[in-house]
């Protein structure tokens, strides 16, 4: 991949993020051109930063990084933070199921069905259980994802949830992430299945 190249992925990356563009739905394409990319000063970085990873890391390595901060510059993904955040992006996404699992029993220390009904509820001047323990980043935004897959929870926290300020931004960051996460669903439902009771909660 040359420098035109990356400088393209990474503006489609960040309309998927910060806009209403979404990435799959137009395989990638923006309006941006070769004669904007020339007049860039920052240029030399997408150089640099297209010799520094393969080709098929391009969109995981921008991913990750958009989903760290919505404010990634060019500058800052030469920085080591950003490899940083990209190996640790690896490390969570190829362990996904364990990540998970670790994650549910934190959120869970009991084991019933009804302190995980309740990480969602929504009460009036308060976030949800789910949101605050991941506001303390007691869980990871991959668990976000794979929970609202299952459950849709989304769409009933962006009607009741009062706070239009963070919250809309951490909804955003969620549903747009979704569509670079594959999910396979049965799966995480069993893994939910067998922390709990048997009483069938999902």
């Amino acid at each position: 991949m040359n420098a035109y190249e990356f400088y393209c992925e990474y503006q489609a990356i960040k309309l998927h993020f910060n806009s209403s563009y979404n990435y799959l739905t137009y395989n990638g394409k923006t309006k941006t051109t070769r004669e904007s990319f020339d007049k860039r000063k920052d240029k030399y970085f997408f150089h640099k930063l297209a010799r520094k990873y393969k080709d098929e890391e391009v969109v995981s390595f921008l991913v990750a990084n958009f989903v760290h901060s919505n404010d990634t510059w060019t500058k800052n993904l030469l920085e080591e933070e950003s490899g940083d955040v990209y190996r640790n992006w690896k490390k969570v996404t190829e362990s996904m199921s364990e990540s998970f699992k670790n994650d549910v029993i934190n959120l869970l220390p009991d084991k019933s069905p009804n302190t995980f009904n309740n990480l969602f509820l929504v009460q009036e001047g308060s976030h949800p259980a789910l949101l605050t323990a991941f506001l303390q980043k007691d869980v990871t935004i991959e668990t976000m994802v794979i929970l609202n897959k299952m459950l849709g929870f989304l769409d009933k926290w962006d009607k009741c949830i009062d706070d239009d300020i963070l919250y809309p931004k951490i909804s955003m960051k969620i549903r747009k992430y979704s569509d670079f996460l594959s999910v396979n669903v049965p799966k995480y439902k069993l893994i939910i299945k067998s922390l709990l009771s048997e009483q069938n909660t999902i």
